[in-house]
């Protein structure tokens, strides 16, 4: 049922005249069809049978040793190692029937008998410790050694010996071990056994057998049980009406025999604290005792508590959880929309208003506040209610309650929830006009948090979390977390929560659950999904949850809903969850025939069977890891997580996968960690680092490709001596020759241009022009002081060559008479360590004066630019001029030969050839949109050369 929407429809039928009546044909329908309830408390467990993997159904005791194996004594299988999901034999052959098992934690061994045998198993070996000609009756583990019960004395068997304690038993006497000491009976007498001097010594303590007296636990009133053990902190008694099970003092669970089918045989309780019974078809699991479920058939509305008892609407009325559930308390209250403890009072939100009531008296009393009351608040003095009406307040001793703000503020908005303090402030949500924050009396509405627009959401539930974060949840669209002074800080859509509708939250301690249409959920697993991606999985508790359906009483969270209530101990779960041991059960070598690890590795760790470390050759690089988490405590729940360090840092999710498969690894270090987490937590559960080396291959190692990189240095050595003495020769010449054409080259190019120069200054002073003359004259002195300066390098920085070029143009400019325009740009990442070969550029600049723009019909414009790209610097020459083609057709310009041009043609030539490497001459001829000649663009691509 969607109580949200629920609300809302009723909030529109009490506008109408015949609103009371609808209401009420309306849950009488509900009731017609849902029926009544039922009072029994569920417990939560699970049988493991033969189904399941349970090699045989005859199990006569069970123990739990070390790294957190369960282990037990079978008839047909023989002994049993359990890890949480699957069994393991031992010793089939020697002893397929077996009776009794204890672990013996001051020698590090498991005892187990056949009624004729005594044997032990130190975790890699068996040992036959005893073979009386008598018949075992019972062993029991204690803190200085191990006690045996055979015919009619007593044994004890120390680190390596076993002693006749010469004490008389009958077949009937059991041994007893709980938190005060060790005790026997004899004919319907109480011991204590003391040790003292590496001996036992009896001392009577009753006349009768009275065991509450040895488990301080055990009420006196239910006498004496038909079994007891004391395990793990916990004691369990077996009584003819049923199992119970004792702790801290009091009693913990109580379960009538017939959820299991008959009366157990045995009963074990692990460190996890997972209770096991043992009947006739297996093992029973009950993984937490601290699960209760009263189931109902009618949705529950709202919950609350009051002086110790958890009190819950339906649609019948009010009901309380106490001991157990009891029939209907009080009638005639109208639809229970919410409810809450104020000064001894239980104070109930109805649809006809706001009511007192006195749970032990049964006087109630209506607080004058009309309408449907949504949500109740308290901090212990002041009462803070939520209606269709607006927010009111409730104060002890006024009679009616008063009307706190103006109904403008509010008008039209139904608050459903309630929360903070009012020493501090007050938030209450609506369902779609946002929020208001009480603060100094003052009442803001937040209609938007940061960027973030709240009308927009139609919401269902909201709670305060830590350092000023707010949870909003939405049915529509996920769970909102809103930082209040940042905005929005994550939100989980419905696909991350896997279509899961939240109907209501509640923070308890460090972790928010959410209450969904599915289960409860916490959010620390949404988290853990959302990171680990593909493969992640939600776990839902219990059963739906209704919109006000979470409660925290004392450390109990409760989430009630269609399916009845779910009472949840979360410190306990947090620590059975913690009473687990993550390791690793298997590790096997795949890949190489012949080879097992048996074989590899001697020492092993006791119990599993691992070996401590491995050193691999190159070829035993196919590993496969099982690990678990060797856990009775609902292991389905348990998701892992694992990495390979020496292979990778990161860590690879695997679900509620078991198994790590490492092929091809390479030589190497390594170290195998694997983590688990229950669906609250993060990943807490650290198993050990597990490490080990798989060795290089031998023609991989630095000494045997040092040895053979000596043994062909040795051979090829006087072979390549001579050769490399005349390559070195023939190179000295080869480079000295091609200094000599550079120089030459070099050489070409200067008398051309100072040619040209003379040639322009001879026509200023024939011009008679001196001043002009005399202008240029000084100008070409310091373009030739630049020239002969970088003339006699291989390479010039940029700057300079860009220095020259500028001189050069403007001694152009003066010749021609301004007869064009110029631009030299340089890239930006062109730094003044980035060279080029002295006066490559200058040629075409001077063609594209003197073929190109001088020709042209008015002013004509240059370009020069030098840009970087990657390793490669680009040169640009681009001018506006006649073009190349229409430049040849002029007259007397077939007949000319531009050495300057040739001159720069070899260079680049010899460039390619000195210093392989990519270097490109293009010249493109440019046409407008007519096609006509619109100038020519020369690019020179070289090497960005550092000097």
């Amino acid at each position: 049922m969607n109580f949200p929407i629920l609300r809302l429809i009723l909030e529109t039928l009490t506008k109408l005249p015949i609103a009371l009546s609808l209401n009420r044909f309306l849950l009488f329908v509900v009731v017609l069809i849902s029926g009544y309830y039922a009072n029994a408390q569920q417990y939560h467990f699970d049988r493991i049978g033969l189904e399941e993997g349970l090699p045989t159904a005859t199990i006569n005791d069970i123990c739990e040793g070390p790294n957190g194996f369960i282990w037990m004594a079978s008839e047909g299988a023989g002994l049993l190692r359990f890890d949480g999901y699957s069994f393991e034999n031992y010793g089939l052959d020697a002893f397929p029937v077996l009776e009794e098992i204890v672990y013996d934690g001051l020698g590090k061994r498991l005892y187990f008998h056949d009624g004729r045998t005594l044997w032990s198993y130190d975790g890699s070996a068996f040992e036959d410790v005893w073979q009386a000609n008598i018949s075992i009756n019972q062993i029991l583990s204690t803190p200085k050694g191990l006690l045996i019960h055979a015919d009619s004395r007593l044994w004890y068997r120390s680190v390596d010996s076993i002693y006749d304690l010469n004490i008389g038993l009958t077949s009937d006497s059991k041994i007893f071990a709980s938190q005060l000491g060790v005790f026997y009976t004899h004919e319907n007498e109480m011991y204590e056994l003391k040790f003292s001097e590496s001996n036992w010594e009896p001392l009577l303590i009753s006349d009768s057998i009275f065991l509450p007296s040895i488990y301080p636990d055990l009420p006196k009133s239910l006498g004496n049980p038909m079994r007891c053990k004391w395990e793990n902190g916990f004691t369990l008694a077996i009584y003819p009406d049923g199992l119970r099970l004792f702790g801290a003092g009091k009693m913990l669970l109580q379960m009538p025999y017939g959820l299991v089918g008959a009366l157990p045989k045995e009963t074990f309780i692990s460190t996890s604290s997972t209770l096991i019974l043992v009947g006739d078809q297996g093992l029973y699991r009950i993984s937490s005792p601290w699960e209760s479920h009263y189931p109902r058939q009618l949705p529950i509305l709202s919950m609350s508590h009051l002086q110790g008892q958890v009190y819950f609407s339906t649609a019948l009325g009010l009901e309380a959880l106490g001991e157990g559930l009891t029939d209907n308390l009080f009638e005639n209250l109208g639809l229970i929309l919410t409810m809450t403890p104020f000064q001894e009072e239980l104070i109930l939100g109805t649809e006809l208003g706001l009511i007192a009531l006195n749970p032990n008296t049964g006087d109630r009393r209506n607080l004058g506040v009309g309408g449907f009351v949504f949500s109740l608040h308290t901090d212990g003095e002041t009462l803070w209610i939520g209606s269709s009406d607006g927010i009111w307040s409730y104060s002890s001793g006024q009679t009616k309650a008063s009307l706190q703000f103006d109904s403008d503020v509010i008008e039209g908005a139904s608050i459903f929830r309630i929360r903070g303090s009012q020493e501090t402030r007050l938030w209450f949500a609506s369902y779609t006009r946002g929020i208001w924050k009480l603060e100094s009396g003052n009442l803001e509405q937040l209609d938007r948090i940061g960027d973030f627009a709240l009308d927009s959401i139609s919401f269902s539930a909201f709670d305060l979390l830590d350092d000023g974060q707010l949870a909003l949840a939405s049915l529509a669209q996920g769970l909102f977390v809103f930082d209040l002074n940042e905005g929005l800080r994550s939100h989980y859509d419905l696909r991350s929560l896997e279509f899961a509708e939240i109907r209501d939250l509640l923070r308890l301690d460090n972790q928010l659950w959410l209450g969904t249409n599915k289960g409860l959920l916490a959010l620390n697993d949404v988290q853990q999904k959302m990171e680990g991606k593909e493969g992640a999985s939600l776990h839902f508790f219990g059963g739906p949850v209704s919109t006000q359906g979470l409660l925290r009483k004392g450390d109990s969270l409760i989430s009630a809903g269609d399916q009845g209530i779910f009472v949840w101990n979360v410190p306990a779960l947090e620590r059975q969850a913690w009473g687990s041991q993550l390791g690793i059960i298997n590790i096997d070598l795949l890949g190489q025939d012949g080879d097992s690890l048996a074989d590899l590795m001697e020492e092993r760790e006791p119990f599993s069977n691992i070996p401590l470390e491995l050193d691999l050759n190159y070829k035993q690089n196919y590993l496969r890891f099982n690990y678990s988490l060797r856990t009775l405590f609902y292991p389905d729940w348990v998701q892992y997580r694992y990495r390979l360090r020496g292979q990778s840092q990161n860590w690879t999710y695997a679900g509620a996968r078991r198994e790590a498969l490492f092929t091809d690894l390479k030589a190497g270090d390594y170290h195998f960690e694997v983590q688990a987490r229950y669906p609250w937590q993060d990943w807490v559960l650290q198993g050990p680092n597990y490490h080990f080396v798989i060795h290089t291959a031998f023609w991989r190692t630095w000494w045997f490709w040092t040895l053979l990189a000596l043994s062909a240095g040795l051979m090829a050595y006087l072979w390549l001596r001579d050769r490399y003495r005349r390559a070195a020769e023939r190179l000295k010449l080869e480079n000295e020759l091609m200094e000599m054409e550079r120089k030459a080259l070099r050489l070409q190019m200067n008398p051309h241009f100072i040619f040209n120069a003379l040639d322009s200054i001879s026509s200023f002073i024939f011009k008679k022009d001196p001043k002009q003359a005399v202008r240029y004259l000084n100008n070409f002195a310091k373009l030739m002081r630049l020239t002969l300066e970088s003339s006699m390098e291989h390479v010039h920085p940029v700057e300079t060559e860009v220095s020259i070029l500028k001189n050069y143009l403007e001694l152009e400019k003066l010749r021609f008479s301004d007869k064009f325009d110029y631009q030299i740009e340089v890239d930006d990442e062109i730094d003044y360590d980035v060279g080029l070969p002295p006066m490559l550029i200058q040629p075409h600049v001077e063609n594209a004066i003197l073929h190109g723009i001088k020709p042209k019909e008015g002013k004509g414009f240059l370009k020069i630019s030098f840009t970087k790209e990657e390793d490669q610097l680009c040169c640009v020459v681009d001018d506006d001029g006649i073009g190349r083609e229409k430049a040849k057709s002029l007259p007397g310009k077939k007949a000319h030969r531009s050495m300057a041009t040739q001159i720069n043609k070899d260079r680049i030539e010899l460039l390619k050839r000195s210093i392989d490497e990519f270097i490109d001459l293009q010249i493109v001829d440019k046409h407008n949109q007519a096609g006509d000649a619109a100038g020519t663009t020369v690019i020179i691509r070289l090497p960005a050369q550092e000097l």
